[in-house]
């Protein structure tokens, strides 16, 4: 087993990216799942973040109908950008819980830039997937 871990649970119950209603109960699913217990009883050691601030749907202008809510979507993206780097900063590893897959922009740039920045520069990679 991989070495026990320090993981922040962040929410983004969004549903803006997909065509599908539901996807936004994900978070909540994960939750009542017991998905941070899980990870805890694994030795993690676990932050459950609670949930980012998003838009809901029936309040928002589609937007473009080719890009429908981009706006919104990026808008949440650079927030979950900054909240997986605060936990990558921090010496976490950011756990995710969606919503749909727009969300992965954010998370995944995060990552990305920490990964290129060099060891003992802040947030580098250590030779282990983050």
């Amino acid at each position: 087993m991989a070495s026990p871990r320090r993981i922040d649970l962040i929410g983004i119950p969004l549903d803006l990216g997909s065509g599908r209603r539901g996807v936004d109960m994900g978070p909540s699913a994960l939750r009542i799942a017991q998905f941070g217990g899980r990870l805890a009883a694994l030795g993690h050691t676990v932050n459950d973040r609670g949930d980012l601030r998003h838009p809901v749907r029936e309040t928002r202008p589609t937007g473009n109908a080719r890009k429908k809510y981009i706006r919104d979507i990026a808008r949440v993206c650079r927030q979950l950008y900054r909240a997986s780097e605060a936990a990558l900063e921090a010496g976490s590893t950011p756990v995710v819980l969606g919503g749909d897959h727009s969300v992965a922009a954010g998370s995944i740039a995060a990552t990305a830039a920490a990964a290129r920045r060099p060891v003992g520069t802040g947030t580098g990679c250590t030779g282990q997937h983050r």
